[in-house]
Parts: structure tokens; sequence; C-alpha cells
């Protein structure tokens, strides 16, 4: 017996038509031309169903058609889940699939009409950090790409009329940056504000290295800036935890009503 409609509906639902991983949607429109939607979605198994398949064994006590042990994915996050078996861990997927799931949940009802007055403040506290949150991270990928220029001229060593633009387009871009922090300081709490601050400093520590051109490093071992990124989760799971939202459902809606593009580095 395999999945039944009943559980291909509930997993639909709650995965809103999006794949737990990268969240494109996963039915296509139709053309212009006449050709009907196309489905690139599969109602994926954790745990396979056949012996030698990824993961297989592991399957939840419910059985491997049960939608415990499903995930909605598109098909190129399907083949790559099946693919690398030893990252995409069962317990891995599991919890991709519940802040996925929650992050549908929390887009869905930012968007309603709630009865409930309560449910209406939470709504409204969730813009204006949310909102601020997506203005520092399109700041700080606008500085991130002004930075990546100036290590590229590290290395190909322009002219230095060009190099002094360079500079000047970085330092515009931490000015920008400084100030989308103040926005988000002044939004949220005193521990987000100050976790704010210490990704703005380590972001700055990064562009003073490329500038004073010490970027790219000759040095082995560790790059001595990827403390930014755990700089970046800990002002996540801040946000997050004030909103009660995960981290992911915070990233991902910064990616989805923003105008952020997102480079999915983190999640």
């Amino acid at each position: 017996m395999g999945i039944s409609d009943k559980t291909r509906k509930i997993l639909w639902g709650r995965s809103g038509n999006r794949c737990a991983d990268c969240r494109r949607e996963l039915i296509t429109r139709r053309t212009p031309d006449g050709d009907e939607e196309a489905i690139v979605g599969d109602e994926a198994h954790i745990a396979a169903q056949s012996p030698g398949g990824p993961r297989y064994g592991e399957g939840p006590p419910s059985g491997l058609h049960h939608y415990d042990n499903l995930i909605l994915l598109c098909r190129v996050d399907h083949k790559k889940i099946d693919d690398q078996p030893h990252h995409y861990t069962v317990d891995r997927l599991t919890k991709l699939k519940a802040e996925h799931e929650a992050w549908v949940n929390h887009a869905l009802n930012e968007r309603a009409t709630f009865p409930g007055g309560a449910l209406v403040e939470t709504s409204r506290r969730h813009v204006p950090v949310l909102s601020a949150y997506r203005s520092f991270r399109l700041a700080l990928d606008s500085w991130e790409a002004r930075i990546d220029a100036v290590i590229h001229a590290n290395v190909i060593m322009p002219d230095p009329t060009e190099l002094e633009q360079l500079h000047a387009q970085c330092t515009q871009a931490w000015r920008n940056s400084y100030v989308a922090c103040g926005h988000l300081a002044a939004a949220t709490t005193e521990k987000c504000a100050d976790a704010a601050e210490q990704v703005l400093d380590r972001w700055k520590s990064l562009a003073d290295d490329a500038v004073d051109k010490l970027l790219p490093s000759t040095h082995p071992g560790a790059d001595p800036h990827d403390d930014i990124f755990d700089a970046e989760d800990e002002l996540l799971k801040l946000i997050g935890a004030d909103l009660g939202m995960t981290s992911s459902a915070v990233w991902g809606s910064a990616r989805l009503t923003g105008k952020l593009g997102g480079t999915g580095k983190r999640y």
C-alpha cells in the first residue's frame, strides 16, 4: 500500500506547495501557449522503502508511507538528499521539514485577518522586526558584494583610480549597513541590538582586512573571519526567540517578503 490521498493532501497543504529545502514553488503556471501546469515536486521518503536505499531501516514505527516519513521536495533537492545520505540524516531531514512547515504557517498567518486581538497584535509586532531585519540583510549583502570586489582587485591589481573607487563604494556600503543596524536595534530587544552590532563589527573587520590587502590570505588554516557566520546565526536565534519563530523561519521570511536574493549560505 502506497501513500494515501489524505496523507498527500496533508503534506502538500502543510508544506505550502513549496520545497522544504530551497522553498521554490512546486506547481508551475500554465504557459501562454496553452501548456498545462507542471508538477515539479516529489513526496520524498525520508527513510527509503527498499534495502540499500538512503537511510533505509531508519523509518518511524508508524510506517514508511506515513506522514512522519515524508517530506515535500523539488526534484533537484530530492536527488541531492538521496545522493548525500551521510549529510542528510533522518534527524536533519525531520528538523528541516518541521522548520519549513513552521515557516509556511507563519507566512500564512502574517497575511491572514484574525478575529482574535492577541493574534493580530502578534502579527503587528512581527512586521517591524522582520522588516528591519530584511533591510539589515540587504545592506549586508550589498556590503559583501563590495568587499568581494575589493578582494578580487587585490589579486588582479587594477589601476589606482579604480581601486580608490572600490574602496569608496565599500565605505558607502558600510555606512548603509550601519544605518540599517540602527533601525533593527530600534525595532527589537537590547540583546538583538547587541548581536546585530557584533555582526556589523565582524563585517567591518573583514572589510578593513580587504582594504589593507590582507585578503585573500596566503596563510594556511581556518579563515579568521569565520566568526561572521557564527555572529549572524546568533542574531537569527535571538530574533527568533523574541518572535517565537525558528531561525529558519526568520531567514525564510526575509527571503519571501523582501527583495533579498539570498545565497543560501546558511539556510
